[in-house]
């Protein structure tokens, strides 16, 4: 795809804003299009996740979201449109001729980002924590702040839980070792998880690696493998010092990924690390729409169960962030070049 260098300049800040959006293993599930007169945002298949899956529409709903806050730094009326054909969410009606300069790379949707490192044990003061709070369950989605250990142990089983079982599906190993970018040439492609961001001890990337063939990863399961690999994120959200749930309401997860990007630029405007956490939607979506191998439909119907004790506002969480201080600053990941993101209609 091309196109890149025909964008206006309001149209160029516009998709810059865009492709900063979070999407799951960094797999950036959209395009733009522009045909002169209207700007596209079309959901695609990326990742293993085909462009009607959860984890893309939140991430078009984070896309829609960064576009509505760069229109406002801009000074550019934005309407957005419905879609009118599968797959396109929005069609943005533009003046190519409207002034715009590049958007100032410091603005809060551009230091947006993952921090998957270690946090300090210190709860962030409640100020900061009702600040990313929002919407009300009922009638939309909402975040809700999480700061009760109990409740933190009970996510943490839940992702445990998940995760174990995540690591034991075929289909969802391919696709993680497919994401995973190994060294700095492969991270250069500016999609997938670099390892780097990951924040592994010595010898992990070489780990990870040699499970790539799913044939090894199964023979190692029989042994317990995937508990062990399950452990440490059941472990980072058993000691948070704080968990934000993003939970659909309305089941609207467009509208989710809007709310859940609000929440994210707050959180690292005010300094904090933010990880999200998807397992826990992931399995029970697969559950749901019966995409589970049969031997691990108990123990996803376990996790709903556990999900179901936890009593969340809203139900099932479209996504869990894990919140703190950080220790240090992490690798950030790379986004595709725009070009590969845009194409004219």
């Amino acid at each position: 795809m091309g196109g890149e260098a025909e964008l206006p300049a309001v149209v160029r800040a516009l998709v810059e804003a865009g492709r900063a959006a979070p999407s799951a293993d960094n797999s950036q599930p959209w395009a733009f299009e522009w045909d002169g007169q209207r700007l596209r945002v079309r959901a695609r298949e990326a990742g293993g996740f085909p462009p009607d899956a959860h984890a893309t529409l939140l991430s078009v709903g984070a896309v829609l979201e960064n576009l509505e806050q760069a229109a406002a730094a801009l000074g550019v009326a934005l309407t957005c449109e419905p879609g009118g054909e599968p797959g396109v969410h929005a069609q943005i009606p533009l003046d190519p001729a409207a002034a715009a300069g590049p958007l100032d790379p410091e603005a809060p949707l551009f230091q947006r980002h993952t921090n998957r490192l270690p946090t300090r044990p210190e709860v962030p003061d409640g100020a900061i924590l009702e600040a990313l709070e929002a919407g009300e369950p009922a009638s939309g989605p909402a975040v809700r702040v999480i700061t009760d250990p109990e409740t933190l142990r009970g996510l943490a089983e839940a992702v445990a839980l998940a995760s174990a079982i995540r690591f034991r599906v075929p289909e969802l190993h391919r696709a993680l070792m497919g994401s995973l970018r190994l060294g700095e040439a492969e991270a250069r492609r500016g999609d997938g998880l670099d390892v780097a961001t990951l924040g592994l001890p010595p010898g992990g990337a070489a780990l990870l690696r040699w499970l790539r063939p799913w044939p090894r990863m199964r023979r190692l399961n029989r042994l317990g493998l995937y508990r062990l690999l399950a452990w440490p994120d059941g472990r980072r959200i058993r000691s948070a010092p704080a968990v934000a749930v993003v939970s659909g309401g309305s089941g609207d997860p467009v509208a989710a990924g809007r709310l859940m990007e609000r929440a994210w630029i707050r959180a690292c405007q005010h300094g904090l690390a933010v990880h999200p956490y998807y397992a826990v939607t992931d399995q029970l979506q697969r559950l749901h729409r019966r995409q589970l191998p049969a031997p691990l439909e108990a123990p996803a119907r376990r996790l709903e169960e556990r999900v179901g004790q936890l009593a969340l506002a809203g139900g099932v969480p479209d996504l869990l962030l894990r919140l703190g201080w950080p220790r240090r600053e992490p690798v950030r990941s790379q986004r595709l070049p725009l070009g590969a993101l845009t194409a004219p209609r």
